[in-house]
């Protein structure tokens, strides 16, 4: 069940130009809307609890997305903050 939820999750990352910094973007009916949930910022926290269970190959695939989305995340933060 958590590959299926993360591969729904995959599909709902996109990279920002020019800098090409990742985030999760919501999904209203059947299209992407770019803007960012406040929840999206449990999601790193979800992959690198999940990626545990898996082979090192296959959990640094989850630990590098985690990571993507976290920076973005920092940033929105500070930008809401400023």
């Amino acid at each position: 069940m958590w590959e299926t939820s993360m591969k729904g999750l995959s599909s709902l990352v996109k990279r920002t130009t020019p800098s090409s910094f990742a985030y999760i973007c919501e999904k209203i009916g059947n299209s992407l809307t770019d803007k960012m949930d406040d929840l999206a910022c449990f999601a790193p926290g979800m992959l690198v609890l999940g990626s545990s269970g898996y082979a090192s190959d296959e959990s640094q695939k989850f630990l590098s997305l985690a990571e993507e989305v976290n920076t973005v995340f920092k940033r929105f933060i500070i930008s809401r903050s400023v």
